[in-house]
């Protein structure tokens, strides 16, 4: 996902653009399909429900990243600003993949 953010912010071809959006929209169905699948192998049944709860309230904070984004497009750029979220994203999966060695085998 990272590394199609930064080539969807990159490019100047909109049928690589195209591409792109494309392959964000179904790695992002993958990443929401992989949240719902870890919650319901690793969160015991009768916690089940308060651990969702907080998940959507975790999810109604997303707006205060949008608004750095926003802040940094306004500052340097909408193309800084979509690759610099992109590498914000390969950076984050790939510490969370290499210290989270449980999540590796669930």
């Amino acid at each position: 996902l990272g590394s199609a953010l930064v080539a969807f912010g990159s490019t100047q071809s909109f049928a690589l653009a195209l591409a792109c959006s494309v392959a964000i929209g179904a790695m992002m169905a993958m990443f929401d399909t992989l949240q719902w699948l870890l919650l319901q192998a690793n969160v015991p049944e009768d916690l089940r429900g308060r651990v969702v709860g907080a998940w959507v309230g975790a999810i109604g904070f997303g707006w205060i990243g949008h608004l750095g984004l926003g802040a940094l497009a306004d500052l340097a750029g909408v193309q800084t600003a979509v690759i610099t979220g992109g590498t914000t994203v390969f950076v984050v999966a790939l510490v969370a993949a290499v210290s989270s060695p449980p999540l590796r085998r669930a």
